[in-house]
């Protein structure tokens, strides 16, 4: 996992189990069912606890979301991560690798200004059926790129 990674995720630790509170999310699956983001929490050690005592007799399931429309944020998460460039342009190459990054204009090496945001967002294409903008789950090969990109480096 890249540092930029680890570093979004360690500071949105707070939010990854909340769909739309972070680019990244994390869910839990107990038996094949979605356990409720209130059941669970990611520590600031990107540790996954449940609220609850684990039954051994389950099976759990962690699973790591790159949620691809962005667009789709909330307020809160959007301003962090127009804060967080480095990261917001992993994303979008992990999302629409045919997007050049380093085109990507930042304020002060700090910020991404909201028109920019917004017109990089809507250049990632949603043509494939796992991949649109009305689905939850991402493409099913964007976490794998991101993460065979990171292990290459």
């Amino acid at each position: 996992m890249s540092d930029t990674t680890r570093e979004y995720l360690e500071s949105e630790h707070r939010y990854l189990n909340r769909h739309s509170m972070s680019g990244i999310h994390v869910a839990v699956y107990i038996n094949d069912d979605l356990l409720d983001s209130t059941a669970y929490y990611v520590t600031k050690d990107l540790v996954v606890r449940t609220r609850e005592t684990m039954d051994m007799r389950n099976v759990y399931h962690v699973v790591i979301f790159v949620l691809n429309d962005l667009l789709a944020l909330v307020p809160e998460a959007k301003k962090r991560l127009k804060y967080n460039p480095p990261m917001f342009k992993e994303l979008v190459h992990t999302l629409e690798p045919s997007i050049n990054t380093d085109d990507i204009k930042v304020l002060a090496d700090k910020y991404i200004a909201e028109f920019e945001f917004q017109d990089t967002l809507v250049k990632i294409h949603t043509s494939s059926k796992w991949y649109g903008r009305k689905h939850f789950l991402m493409r099913p090969t964007a976490l794998g790129s991101m993460i065979s990109k990171i292990n290459k480096e």
